[in-house]
């Protein structure tokens, strides 16, 4: 699998190499992101993970059901924002660039 680079709340830039992560909520909280609290643990319940998908959009699901509702109550809601915990990783995601946006 390849790279997926996330920029934390300060704007700092850091690579990461996904192994056994689910989704991109594990992937930073495993890489100590910093922004994402994830106090949901992933349960789609909290959106202390929220992120905003810089390209690869025409891969990557649209957010709906609960996540797309929980998005609506973000204050800095982006059109590509999305909760980090309900986006699957896999191969098509290599050189995805992930804004962090939670805290």
């Amino acid at each position: 699998m390849g790279i997926i680079t996330f920029i934390d709340i300060n704007g700092q830039s850091k690579e990461t190499i996904p192994t056994n992560e689910v989704n991109l909520m594990q992937l930073a909280v495993n890489n100590n992101i910093l922004g994402i609290d994830a106090e949901c643990g992933g349960c789609c319940s909290c959106a202390t993970c929220h992120v905003v998908i810089n390209n690869k959009l025409d891969i990557i699901p649209k957010a709906q059901g609960d996540e797309l509702e929980l998005l609506n109550f973000v204050p800095n809601k982006e059109d590509n924002s999305r909760l980090s915990c309900q986006v699957l990783i896999d191969e098509t995601l290599n050189d995805l660039i992930v804004e962090v946006k939670s805290a």
